[in-house]
């Protein structure tokens, strides 16, 4: 990138990290509280693979994959997004694992996936997707996603938090890996717009159209979608959006891409090169028409699907009754640090690090606020102490300390 493009970067990602701490955080503070004794119900990860696995994304290339998807199932493991799932779903295709890990409530995704072995659904989903997962009849396993929020939790109970660089498509990837597949096959990572579609057709936001004007991307269509970010109290993704121009699958060329895709991209890349390589997992990208992804090798999905082959199965036991003893300890560990620093918040003092060894998750949540929005803001406006811009973040810690003791009844 020229250095425009990188301030266009930063400022682009600044906006992304402002909406996911304010808006974002606090219903997955929710989701995770709500969802905490499910670890003592179900797996962790949950399956387990050998050889090959296909991992399928809700890009436009999607759709021609699936013919060769189709004959591949039953002969390669096939791990989708939600997003991805509706399109297998309707193409008569089995998914033998389904991931979500999205916050707001996608269950008409994990509804319209059609024939599915197992869901593995991180804690921090929605729990309208658990009761879906349940209604679905599949094996059901979860996950916790590697982050500043669940650090403390993960933790206290002793757990592997899971790397997943914050997107479905990632948290499906590490599954594969962690689960023991000797190679990944990309299938529907479009990560830009190749074409005019913003999603492929029959996935769970096909319909989504997308067209340049100028130095923006228009889309239009899936009002539904708006309204599902805002009924979750996120705001809807703009209709117009500034865009980057990344390498083309292939080699030749750029597509537009929006920043969510290109840090998803980049992310890739990297795990790419510092995880896979290390543990001696090979990757292809089968995404036709969509990005580059660096130092992954780019093949269609004619050449790549056709002679792969694999297996997976079950695995795992839900937690014994001490696990459920032990989240219980963390949950009270929990409370008593939200009160304390709640109680510590309402005075004009400085930050209590040395008083933070037992950090909450509403805590952490807040501690990311301070350190990404609050400081900056109070910072910039010049009007408000740190301390009085953050007071009332900490106030409501008290809240939710009620509600993690009320959990521990």
């Amino acid at each position: 990138m020229n250095t425009a493009d990188q301030q266009r970067y930063a400022e682009s990602t600044r906006k992304v990290e402002d909406v996911t701490t304010k808006y974002r955080l606090p219903g997955i503070a929710e989701n995770i509280l709500r969802n905490l004794h499910r670890v003592t119900e179900r797996p962790q990860h949950g399956v387990n693979f050998r050889g090959t696995v296909i991992v399928c994304g809700a890009g436009p290339s999607l759709t021609h994959s699936l013919p060769y998807l189709a004959a591949a199932a039953g002969r390669v493991p096939i791990i989708a997004v939600n997003t991805a799932a509706p399109a297998l779903g309707k193409a008569g295709v089995p998914i033998d694992v389904l991931v979500s890990i999205e916050c707001l409530d996608l269950s008409k995704h994990i509804r319209a996936a059609g024939k599915v072995g197992t869901i593995v659904l991180d804690l921090m989903a929605n729990p309208a997707q658990w009761e879906a997962a349940k209604e679905s009849g599949a094996r059901i396993a979860w996950i916790l996603e590697a982050a500043t929020h669940t650090a403390a939790l993960a933790y206290g109970l002793g757990i592997e938090p899971h790397q997943s660089g914050g997107f479905g498509g990632s948290a499906a990837m590490e599954l594969a890996r962690i689960g023991g597949a000797s190679e990944i096959i990309l299938c529907g990572f479009d990560l830009g717009y190749p074409t005019g579609k913003a999603y492929a057709d029959g996935s769970g936001w096909g319909g989504l159209e997308m067209k340049r004007e100028g130095d923006r991307l228009i889309f239009t269509g899936r009002e539904d979608r708006d309204v599902t970010h805002t009924s979750g109290g996120v705001p809807a993704l703009p209709r117009s959006r500034p865009y980057f121009d990344v390498p083309a699958w292939g080699g030749e060329g750029t597509i537009p891409a929006v920043i969510e895709l290109v840090y998803q991209r980049d992310w890739i890349a990297a795990w790419h090169r510092s995880v896979l390589r290390a543990s001696g997992v090979r990757m292809v990208n089968s995404s036709i028409g969509g990005a580059n992804v660096p130092g992954v090798d780019d093949l269609a999905p004619s050449l790549t699907i056709p002679r792969a082959s694999g297996q997976c199965w079950h695995a795992g036991q839900p937690a014994t009754r001490e696990a459920l003893d032990r989240v219980r300890q963390v949950l009270r560990e929990e409370a008593m640090a939200a009160k304390v620093i709640a109680e510590h918040f309402t005075k004009p003092t400085p930050w209590p690090r040395q008083e933070a060894k037992a950090a909450p998750i509403q805590m952490c949540m807040a501690l990311a606020a301070y350190e990404w929005m609050s400081l900056r803001d109070a910072a910039e406006a010049g009007t408000l102490s740190v301390s009085e811009a953050i007071a009332g973040q900490y106030r409501a810690l008290e809240a939710a300390a009620d509600r993690l003791e009320a959990l521990c009844s």
